[in-house]
């Protein structure tokens, strides 16, 4: 799938990682999915839901060409 000309395109778009990710607590391994959240300064992601504890994880500022659509 072409990736979205405009900004607000991106929301509710579920994504897969092409590289590893980082925050400030976790890394994050390459071809995990997520679901974008928006698309200021880069992609805001959502992680999936851990099924023990229930906490996802969220990153920011992910630049486009660091996922793919799927």
């Amino acid at each position: 799938m072409d990736k979205p000309r405009l900004k607000r395109d991106w929301k509710g778009l579920h994504v897969r990682s092409l590289i590893e990710l980082k925050n400030g607590h976790e890394r994050i391994p390459s071809g995990t999915v997520f679901t974008v959240r928006e698309n200021c300064r880069g992609l805001r992601l959502e992680g999936p839901k851990c099924p023990r504890c229930g906490v996802s994880v969220f990153i920011t500022r992910v630049r486009e060409w660091d996922v793919e659509i799927i």
